[in-house]
């Protein structure tokens, strides 16, 4: 089912040009609140009132939402200005707030269909009143959700045992099927937990985009810590073994480690594994220890960000 937009907007500024002849003053008027509808995505076509359209001339007049010349209808209440020639100076820039109640996930919303009107602007000389320019503005506006993320479970490598003192080649790899594979001085039960976490408030057939980083430490709360390296992340459905699956290749920008197609019954989660690696040990107790984690003084545990395109 569709799911209902909360009282939100999104802001977006058009931006044209005046051209005339330099010295000549011309006044500038523009319409009032139009109606924007839904022109693709889900969810028919409400109309939703475009508020307080306003106005700046000049570039470097920019003002922030709320502010400018208010729009109060063509032919009322005219802005003067003096052409000077300058593109910078004779640009006009208009913003607005589209007044939402109910729009809908997935709307794209515009004002140029089903039957609704963009802004006009008029534009005359004042040394020749009786001719005028009229431009039309459009308006756009596409509603999307916050992806919710709900953690489900830590990367879990339950108990490692080691035969000699930790260092290069002693590995334990941990897949996002939760199996564990050995290498050097690493052994253990073979089965432990990846890191998961469910992603709400997404429609279904939505694609879901997957920043993760490519690293974690655990430290035990002191100077001894080993890092979790070559993470590796999977969707629901689609888990393996480590080496299997897509490279975290950072949490910030860039691409993502994956992309994945949201289904909140079969596909509305994301697996995580990768290597604990004992080429990145330091001051590691020669017995080993208890109690490494990421949530430790020290440690860093592996950010993911989710984006819907």
């Amino acid at each position: 089912m569709p799911q209902d937009f909360p009282a939100a907007v999104r802001e977006r500024r058009a931006v044209f040009l005046i051209t005339g002849t330099a010295g000549d003053e011309v006044q500038i008027t523009c319409q009032t609140n139009q109606s924007a509808r839904n022109n693709g995505g889900c969810c028919g076509s409400a109309s939703r009132p475009i508020d307080q359209p306003r106005f700046v001339v000049g570039t470097g007049n920019a003002v922030g939402p709320g502010l400018g010349n208010l729009c109060q209808g063509e032919d009322v209440n005219p802005v003067l200005h003096t052409l000077t020639g300058v593109a910078s100076q004779d640009t006009i820039l208009m913003g607005g707030r589209m007044q939402v109640d109910n729009a809908k996930i997935g709307g794209q919303y515009v004002t140029t269909v089903g039957g609704s009107k963009p802004i006009g602007f008029r534009i005359r000389r004042t040394a020749k009143i009786s001719k005028k320019f009229d431009i039309d503005i459009d308006w756009y506006a596409a509603f999307t959700s916050a992806v919710s993320l709900t953690a489900i479970a830590d990367m879990d490598y339950d108990t490692i045992d080691i035969a000699a003192a930790v260092g290069s080649g002693d590995l334990a790899d941990l897949g996002t099927d939760g199996t564990i594979s050995y290498a050097g001085n690493f052994s253990g039960p073979g089965t432990g937990s990846a890191g998961g976490v469910s992603a709400g408030n997404v429609e279904d057939g939505v694609t879901l985009e997957v920043y993760c980083d490519m690293t974690a430490t655990l430290t035990n709360g002191g100077s001894a810590s080993i890092q979790v390296t070559n993470i590796e992340t999977a969707a629901e459905g689609n888990l393996g073994a480590f080496g299997t699956r897509s490279a975290c290749t950072g949490s910030g920008a860039g691409s993502p480690s994956m992309t994945f197609v949201y289904d909140a019954a079969t596909r509305s989660s994301v697996y995580f594994g990768g290597r604990l690696n004992g080429g990145t040990a330091v001051s590691f107790p020669a017995g080993g220890g208890t109690g490494f984690s990421t949530a430790n003084t020290g440690g860093a545990s592996v950010q993911l960000v989710l984006v819907s395109q």
